[in-house]
């Protein structure tokens, strides 16, 4: 091949690629967030790598991860995390106790811990970057309050270390990361009326003056959005219409009981077991991402997702896995506990 053929290669590749990243919201969104740190005084050592951004603030190096499903943004913005063992690091029990402790407190925040180290994010859903800039400082600030809340609570569980390692600690890390480990068979079939109501809400019914008359809290999130937590479980109304048409949970929320007594739903199935539930209910399924294995915190994890479509069309699931499970493993499609987070949509309207 001689060098103007090479040339006009290189040319096309990276034309290819320009275009591909221009295309990305992802990536997009990421630019632009990089433009707008800069702009501001207490924000510095700003960097990107594709759609994650890295900057310093506060004395706190943070971390914003941008994803994109039509039709809206999921950020998630992390916190440098604190060590778990070794000389200077946390101790794991009280470290344990002390997050689920904000997490029932802070619920715009969640507090993530393993055998290693303990993360603290703040998740947002936004439909533009202007919107998301409007409330960055308060989720920076929510994050460190948040930072301050666990120390405290670390020191109040550290001084009772045996203790709470013998009774306390057990019980809550199970009650917060695991679903009960009785199963029931799965029915012939999952629609929506078969998933709802849970605590007495029902995507795609259920309004803001419902959630009030239960005695719920929904709070505006930003100028499209509105949210209510209900038993650490985030319900949204994503386009401000004021009907809830929207979950999110992580594995470190806790299963509705609904889900794990009619359907056998527990946070620590594998993906192959996820998988399986989901046909035996009907399900439609897409790939969204096939599984491979990836590098989260030096080891390996899964790095997965699937949508799982009900037979109504009504409701659907989307399964992330990501960073593995809290014993380092987690990087097949057989390893339990490697679920990290679910999107639940009404497809309705």
């Amino acid at each position: 091949m001689n060098k103007k053929k090479i040339f006009l290669l290189l040319t096309g590749i990276f034309l290819f690629l320009t275009a591909h990243a221009q295309s990305d919201p992802a990536i997009a969104f990421a630019k632009n967030l990089v433009n707008f740190l800069g702009s501001q005084r207490d924000i510095s050592d700003i960097s990107r790598k594709d759609h994650v951004v890295y900057f310093d603030y506060n004395d706190n190096s943070h971390a914003i991860t941008v994803k994109w499903k039509d039709p809206v943004y999921t950020v998630f913005i992390n916190m440098g995390s604190y060590s778990i063992g070794g000389n200077k690091g946390l101790e794991l029990f009280p470290a344990i106790e002390a997050c689920n402790e904000v997490n029932n407190t802070m619920g715009c925040v969640k507090l993530y811990c393993d055998d290693e180290d303990v993360w603290i994010n703040v998740e947002q859903f936004t439909r533009s970057f202007e919107n998301f800039k409007s409330v960055l400082k308060q989720n920076l600030q929510k994050l460190a309050d948040a930072d301050d809340e666990f120390m405290k609570q670390y020191r109040k569980f550290e001084k009772n270390t045996s203790t709470s390692q013998s009774s306390n600690s057990g019980a809550t890390q199970t009650s917060k990361n695991q679903a009960p480990t009785t199963q029931t068979s799965a029915p012939a079939k999952g629609n929506l009326s078969d998933f709802f109501p849970i605590y007495g809400i029902t995507l795609g019914k259920t309004t803001t003056n419902d959630l009030k008359r239960m005695g719920y809290d929904p709070k505006p999130y930003d100028k499209e959005s509105n949210t209510c937590d209900v038993e650490t479980i985030a319900f949204w109304d994503m386009d401000g219409d004021n009907v809830y048409d929207w979950i999110y949970m992580t594995c470190y929320d806790k299963m509705p009981p609904l889900w794990q007594e009619k359907f056998g739903f527990k946070w620590e199935l594998s993906y192959d077991e996820w998988m399986a539930l989901f046909k035996r209910l009907n399900f439609t399924i897409k790939i969204i991402k096939s599984p491979i294995t990836d590098t989260y915190e030096k080891r390996n994890v899964l790095s997965a997702e699937f949508e799982a479509l009900s037979a109504d069309k009504l409701l659907e699931f989307d399964l992330n896995f990501n960073y593995g499970n809290h014993k380092g493993e987690g990087d097949k499609t057989s390893s339990k506990s490697s679920l990290y987070g679910v999107h639940v949509r009404y497809r309705g309207k």
